[in-house]
């Protein structure tokens, strides 16, 4: 008769227990600690600040200090707790969202938005794009002769007896050393990073050449550095977005307008080529 006390005791003590863990209220997710701590830089920046910026041109003005996905989330989360205010808008058929403190007056912020979507309009234009996107080719390219490779791909989705089928993507530029290493570029003359999944899928076509990957790009988050050179490649970094000559005043106001990352170039900016003359060096065995 005890045992029966006892197992009913057990039971009423088990059912307790699920009912108790059924009505538990489930944790309020918490906020990554270095996207509140970005906010903290945010909430300072925007004190002293009555202009909007939009959302990308920030991830640019916070990069050396915060990945750009990590400033997105701070700006959200005072958009959120009431800090911010958003304002979309479409320039150049692109959406775009300005970010502002909400006591901004609408003249003010409608004069800002308008005078960025006039520059915007040129810089986002097929035309503008192609035009960069060609002549940071055309400066990779001299660096890569300088260097002795010999550039035997351009625009490429074959290398020696191998075609890559898998999607309709290429490698801008295959290029050899006289040693018979070989590596893959890519190269991006953007503002934003290369897309995570263009990125991976370009390591991927790399490592199915047996070449090394160089992502030859303005700028790039350090973990996307670190994958490079865990498959034997490079992070080739510019810090400014090249222009060819005849840009220079166009790059003057999107630096004093926007703080666009912007330069006139007609080669590489030396510590660039000093870095990845560096890693040539290894390459071809050289101290």
């Amino acid at each position: 008769m005890q045992s029966v006390i006892d197992a009913l005791r057990r039971r009423i003590m088990i059912d307790d227990y699920y009912e108790y863990f059924e009505e538990e209220p489930e944790p309020e997710p918490q906020p990554d600690p270095i996207a509140v701590a970005a906010s903290k830089d945010l909430r300072k920046f925007f004190s002293r600040r009555r202009m909007p910026y939009y959302i990308g041109q920030l991830e640019c003005m916070f990069e050396k200090k915060y990945f750009h996905w990590v400033t997105h989330s701070a700006v959200r989360l005072l958009i959120n707790d009431g800090f911010l205010k958003e304002s979309n808008t479409v320039i150049a058929g692109n959406p775009m969202t300005f970010v502002h403190r909400p006591n901004l007056s609408a003249a003010v912020l409608n004069k800002h938005i308008n005078a960025a979507k006039r520059l915007l309009k040129i810089v986002w234009s097929e035309e503008m794009a192609k035009m960069r996107g060609t002549h940071l080719e055309a400066l990779v390219r001299a660096e890569l002769r300088a260097n002795g490779f010999l550039i035997v791909g351009i625009h490429t989705k074959q290398y020696r007896d191998k075609e890559w089928t898998e999607t309709g993507h290429d490698l801008d530029f295959i290029a050899e050393l006289g040693n018979g290493e070989a590596i893959g570029l890519e190269v991006k003359n953007t503002l934003p990073y290369i897309p995570k999944k263009e990125f991976e899928l370009k390591l991927k076509m790399c490592e199915y050449f047996g070449v090394r990957p160089v992502f030859a790009a303005r700028w790039l988050p350090k973990n996307y550095i670190y994958q490079a050179y865990r498959k034997r490649g490079f992070g080739w970094l510019f810090e400014y977005q090249a222009y060819p000559l005849g840009h220079e005043r166009l790059c003057e106001q999107l630096q004093k307008r926007l703080s666009f990352p912007v330069m006139v170039m007609t080669e590489l900016p030396p510590k660039s080529q000093e870095l990845f003359s560096k890693w040539v060096k290894k390459l071809k065995g050289v101290s």
